[in-house]
């Protein structure tokens, strides 16, 4: 054991938090024996040290959280009017479920919203109320309920929690003041992290529960993710609107017409955009994984 006159003294000491978008990951504590030892240099490099830091371990939980194939099922009761979304679930006491978000330049994402007991007129209503509403569209009706296709112009609760890698589900107007609202975050992401992320950005929040979800669903391969990257904007919303609209099933939904009138173009753009797409997609997954100049060498 070593004596007490052995050990150095400490004279200054410094927290540095590691922390993403006001979220605590850890704090880092370091000591010096030196009473000066900390400048106002080091003070400003730590700081920037733990953004970047907080920003890596969210990214590394988010890659985590597309390869998992499990996750939990997380509930909270929400009163924060702060997103357009939480405002028209309350509002119109209606349930919105999420099929799909495509987030674009800057702030804004394109979202597929499946709404449940309230009318497409009452819902399209207080849909234009909301100023960062740039767009809304009706894209199907069926016992399934209404599919709309939304563009918001700003970071709005889905898109905020995919930042974080957990899927927003639905909204469920529960009262006049607040949502119920029902998340899923794979193993990766704790729930006491999914509390702090969610009481960070909407502070009127209560943890209603949790539950195991087994089937957890897988998001697109890499491979997938890098063909919707190459799409054009027209070519995917060709290819989702094709997708969510019943194209694809049989009996068909929509039809090629009624998808065409929808993106406001003819129905020879249409199909140009839509098998363009498709066949982006499908030489992504099934075409050589090695370039033609490599294959030509051979020869």
């Amino acid at each position: 054991m070593a004596a007490r006159g052995d050990q150095p003294e400490l004279s200054s000491v410094i927290a540095v938090p590691i922390m993403f978008q006001d979220v605590l990951y850890g704090v880092l504590t370091l000591y010096a024996e030196d009473r000066d030892a900390i400048t106002d240099r080091i003070r400003d490099v730590l700081s920037d040290w733990g953004e970047i830091m907080g920003y890596a371990i969210k990214e590394a939980e988010r890659t985590s959280a597309i390869l998992s194939r499990q996750g939990t099922v997380v509930q909270f009761s929400v009163e924060s009017a702060a997103c357009p979304l939480l405002r028209i679930a309350r509002n119109s006491q209606c349930t919105l479920f999420f099929e799909g978000l495509r987030e674009q330049e800057g702030d804004e994402a394109t979202v597929f919203v499946r709404v449940y007991d309230c009318s497409a007129q009452q819902f399209i209503e207080a849909a234009e109320q909301a100023t960062v509403i740039s767009s809304i569209t009706e894209v199907s009706e069926s016992d399934d309920g209404i599919l709309f296709q939304i563009t918001i112009t700003e970071m709005f609760i889905a898109s905020v929690l995919a930042r974080y890698g957990i899927r927003l589900e639905s909204i469920m107007g529960t009262s006049e003041d607040s949502v119920r609202v029902r998340l899923v975050t794979p193993p990766t992401i704790p729930v006491h992290r999914v509390v702090d992320i969610v009481s960070t950005e909407y502070p009127d929040s209560t943890l209603l529960g949790t539950d195991d979800l087994t089937d957890y669903p897988r998001r697109q391969t890499e491979v997938g993710d890098q063909a919707l990257q190459n799409l054009t904007d027209r070519q995917r919303e060709a290819l989702e609107l094709a997708y969510h609209g019943g194209y694809f099933e049989s009996p068909k939904g929509l039809s090629g017409q009624e998808l065409a009138e929808q993106m406001d173009i003819s129905s020879s753009s249409f199909n140009v955009h839509l098998r363009t797409a498709e066949r982006k997609l499908l030489d992504a997954i099934l075409g050589s994984s090695y370039p033609s100049d490599s294959v030509r060498s051979w020869k």
